[in-house]
């Protein structure tokens, strides 16, 4: 093997590194929990490698064959590395899934729940309600057509991979759409808007319960997955 053959091998390694570099620096932490993985191998063997290729032809025949099985030994152990990352990286996909639906999710139970708040203490110390809480019922409604969408297109995307999350995620999707809590929340800021706390109680507890059954179904899921 000459000298420009073993150039071409350490180009090839010092570009491996350098993209595993760029996805551990990336703030999205795309590899989830498989970073540490790719950590180790990038501070490790993918980092000694280099050192050693470049060592390689400069070394008489007994060094450098215990360079290069050095060499090979290495990237053996990348390579080992990068394929239980890339074995991984759907799980992580999902996990990373499942967490963004309940990021929105969260949300959109964090607001109806103080909507309700701000109702029913209006509603007993018989005050007007704050200014904006209507508009803000109403504009959840929109968040919660946004999270149908959401979950329809995570369905759409793993219907050929993971089918069990992709059922998992069109029965949260039904579960709103059946239990019409955009409905619900629609019908509650036309009372609010029309100074009817009492009557939009109701159908926000409605919405605020069927958003909850959600919650469950998908924390579940997540729960169990992880065992």
């Amino acid at each position: 093997t000459t000298a420009a053959q073993w150039k071409v091998i350490q180009d090839a390694q010092a570009m491996i590194r350098r993209i595993s570099g760029e996805l551990l620096a990336d703030a999205k932490k795309p590899l989830g929990a498989l970073t540490s993985v790719l950590r180790r191998a990038f501070e490790g063997p993918m980092n000694e490698v280099l050192d050693v290729l470049d060592r390689v032809p400069k070394n008489e025949k007994d060094e450098k064959c215990k360079l290069a099985k050095r060499a090979v030994d290495l990237e053996a152990d990348i390579l080992r590395a990068l394929t239980q990352v890339e074995a991984g990286i759907e799980r992580v996909e999902l996990h990373q899934a499942i967490t963004g639906l309940l990021s929105l999710l969260d949300t959109l139970v964090k607001n109806q729940q103080e909507i309700v708040d701000k109702t029913k203490s209006a509603e007993q110390k018989k005050v007007p309600l704050d200014a904006g809480v209507a508009e803000r019922q109403d504009a959840l409604a929109g968040d919660l057509s946004e999270f149908i969408s959401v979950c329809k297109t995570e369905a759409q995307t793993l219907e050929g991979g993971d089918k069990e999350f992709a059922q998992l995620v069109l029965k949260a999707a039904e579960i709103a759409e059946t239990k019409k809590i955009k409905a619900d929340m629609l019908i509650a800021a036309d009372h609010l808007e029309n100074a009817r706390l009492a009557e939009a109680l109701p159908a926000q507890a409605r919405a605020l319960e069927s958003l909850a059954v959600i919650h469950k179904l998908l924390n579940d899921w997540r729960a169990k997955d992880a065992e």
